[in-house]
């Protein structure tokens, strides 16, 4: 089932590898991610032979988007287009601010804000729909 629904996410003010694994320990914790499929691009964190163990030890498939080749992670990069188009970090003053409005931006996206290709419906109430067929 394709929702579009942000599951699971974290924000870094560093580079290291545990935000990634915290997000997938997190998302697996709210739904079954056997046979989900992840979007990631080919950065170290998603190359790790320990991320990629993770991803088996879970059922997940792994997309990583090759060079130029946008379609291989077209989700991911629909959304991030939509967040950098949409919002506005002039007024953010420290890093929690930051965490703050991003964790709005993603309640907004998967709550109140339509999606044309998801019949008008938020990411949220097209999984509701979809549960309910």
């Amino acid at each position: 089932m394709i929702t579009w629904e942000i599951i699971s996410f974290k924000v870094s003010s560093n580079l290291g590898l545990w935000f990634v694994f915290e997000t997938i320990n997190e998302a697996n914790s709210k739904v079954n991610l056997e046979w989900a499929l992840i979007h990631s691009d080919q950065w170290f964190h998603y190359t790790n032979p320990w991320y990629i163990k993770l991803l088996k030890d879970y059922w997940v498939i792994q997309s990583m988007s090759r060079k130029w080749n946008c379609i291989d992670n077209a989700p991911t990069e629909s959304f991030f287009w939509h967040f950098k188009d949409e919002i506005d970090l002039s007024n953010i003053k420290c890093f929690n601010e930051l965490v703050k409005y991003i964790e709005n931006y993603i309640f907004y996206y998967n709550n109140k804000r339509p999606q044309w290709n998801r019949k008008k419906m938020t990411p949220v109430a097209y999984r509701n729909h979809l549960i309910n067929l």
